[in-house]
This record gives C-alpha cells, structure tokens and sequence, in this order.
C-alpha cells in the first residue's frame, strides 16, 4: 500500500515576492536615508557658514580698499590748493581776496567735502569753515581738533587717514602750503569728509565698487 502524498505547497505568487524585496530594500536604505536626513543639513549649514564667511572677509577688503581710495582723492584735492602760490600767499597774509575767491560753496561740492581749514606758519588757524544750508560758515571747534590730530611738524608728504571726533568718523587730508614749484613752507592746508552712512552707502555700493563673487567650490 502505498503511502499518502504530502500535498503540494502552492508557489509564491510574484505580487508576494515583490512585497519580500521591497521589505529587503526598505530594511536596507531607510537607516541610510535617516541618517542621510540628519548628515545633510550639517554639511549644508556647514557649507552656508563658509560662504558668509568667505562673502565678510570680501566685504571687509572691499571696504579697506574704498576707504583707502576716499583718502586718495581727498589727498589729491587738498594738495591742489596746498600746492599753489595763491594758498601760499594767503597763508602769509599777502592775499586778501582769496577766502572770496576759494573758500565758495562749489568748493565743498566739487571736491566732495565737508570742512576746510588753513593753518599759518606760526601754527595759528587762518580759516575754518563748513557747508551748512547751501552757506559756507564757521566751523573753529571742529578744525583746531582736526589740526590737532596731525603728526607735527607734518611731514613733506602730508598726512591723511580715517579719525574720529566726538563719534563721527572722517576721512581727513592735509599737507604743508608751498608755491606752484613746491618751495617754501607756507603754514598746512587740511580739508576733510564726514563718513556719514549716507557717504559710506555710496562708497559701498553707488560706484560699484562692493560685490562678493560665490564659487561652487569650497573655500
């Protein structure tokens, strides 16, 4: 008598196996894309930190750099009338219509500048002034603290730099008073610009001198 057949087992029916592999696949990638949630915004924030670091050093050299040329040019006006026999000849009480001639709201316009001042040669200031309304007027206090500030004697090559009065940050100029030859010693011409935010703004951005450059590679 033969014995009994074990009854087949029924095959896997392929919507079963799919289900198998994607319970293998879900074991296998879900604790990789959890960490991959948790690794990825610490290398993206990570990565943003390098970039604003990158874009502040920028914007620091940038801002040396403008600060550096605001000097410049404030040098280059100043040193056009220290550098003139007219200034020199006022400076040595020869010249009496010059204040009339110069010393004009078109001055601080065109140059770009705030307060003007002249020293004589025994050190007593001649003229001080700014622009107030449209009307150039007087302006003592402010430049016997500028002049105060200026290295003494004032070297031949002038003076120039960034300082501050009374919490205000000014780019001043000044160099020493000569005839059209560069002769003589005539007393110091200084001028200066206040560093308003306003001037700073256009220092920054107006000429567009200020830009940061961000690169896909890392820093």
């Amino acid at each position: 008598m033969t014995s009994p057949v074990p009854p087949l087992t029924p095959p896997r029916s392929p919507q079963s196996l799919r289900l198998q592999i994607l319970a293998l696949l879900l074991a296998l990638f879900v604790p990789l894309g959890v960490s991959a949630l948790l690794v990825i915004p610490e290398l993206m924030k990570a990565r943003f930190w390098a970039i604003e670091r990158a874009q502040l050093e920028q914007a620091a050299q940038i801002a040396q750099a403008n600060l550096l040329a605001e000097q410049d040019r404030v040098g280059l006006f100043v040193l056009n009338f220290s550098l003139w026999s007219e200034t020199f000849d006022y400076a040595a009480g020869r010249n009496p219509g010059y204040l009339a001639a110069n010393l004009v709201p078109g001055t601080f316009k065109g140059g770009r500048v705030d307060y003007w001042g002249i020293e004589a040669p025994d050190g007593r200031l001649l003229s001080a002034a700014t622009l107030r309304a449209e009307r150039v007027a007087p302006a003592t206090a402010t430049l016997e603290a500028l002049f105060a500030q200026l290295p003494r004697p004032l070297p031949p090559q002038g003076a120039s730099g960034v300082v501050a009065l009374d919490g205000r940050p000014l780019v001043v100029a000044a160099r020493v008073i000569t005839r059209d030859d560069g002769q003589g010693r005539g007393g110091v011409m200084l001028l200066a610009r206040e560093l308003t935010p306003a001037v700073l703004s256009h220092l920054m951005y107006g000429q567009r001198a200020f830009g940061v450059r961000l690169s896909r590679d890392a820093p």
